[in-house]
């Protein structure tokens, strides 16, 4: 007999853009109507970050109860819904139910779904999240805008480093699992 055991996976760029790329990324988001493709644009012209930070989240063990609840079509269970930043970059066990220090909450601001692979992005204007930042995180399954609200579905933590008013910040996941 043959048993399958997927695996989730995610995979976070966090990436803080001068006032040029922003204004050439908006105008893309804006024309094209796809935040990720507008990002990949801005790059392939010639557009770098300021910071990038580039590694695997974890996904939580709530994570694996979200997506469990959404194949088995449970009553109130819904998708992801919310990009947070916060401030601690204490390293994520797995078991966290929220996001340490959280800061600022937005709803994503894009999303697509190619090879397998869903790309999840939230996008922080120049007048946003300009604080300490240290981790970010997806939430869903009856989240808000209110801190920690829903399901946290995955987490990550970077070097701290804090954000200005002349950038903007992207935060994009690509998920999806393995065999």
């Amino acid at each position: 007999m043959f048993r399958e055991f997927p695996q989730a996976y995610g995979h976070v760029r966090l990436k803080t853009w001068d006032e040029w790329a922003n204004e050439y990324i908006k105008r893309s988001w804006y024309v094209g109507g796809n935040l990720n493709e507008a990002i990949q644009r801005a790059e392939r012209d010639g557009f770098k970050p300021r910071i990038r930070y580039d590694d695997h989240n974890l996904v939580e063990d709530n994570g694996f109860g979200l997506i469990l609840a959404l194949l088995g079509n449970t009553a109130g269970a819904t998708g992801l819904q919310y990009v947070a930043l916060g401030q601690s970059n204490t390293a994520p066990t797995g078991v966290e139910t929220e996001l340490p220090d959280e800061q600022i909450r937005i709803a994503i601001s894009s999303s697509s779904i190619a090879n397998n692979q869903l790309t999840v992005t939230g996008y922080f204007d120049t007048d946003q999240a300009n604080v300490l930042l240290g981790s970010a995180a997806l939430f869903g399954n009856g989240a808000t805008d209110v801190a920690n609200s829903g399901t946290i579905y995955s987490y990550v933590t970077y070097q701290q480093f804090t954000k200005n008013n002349l950038e903007s910040l992207t935060a994009q996941w690509a998920l999806g699992f393995t065999r």
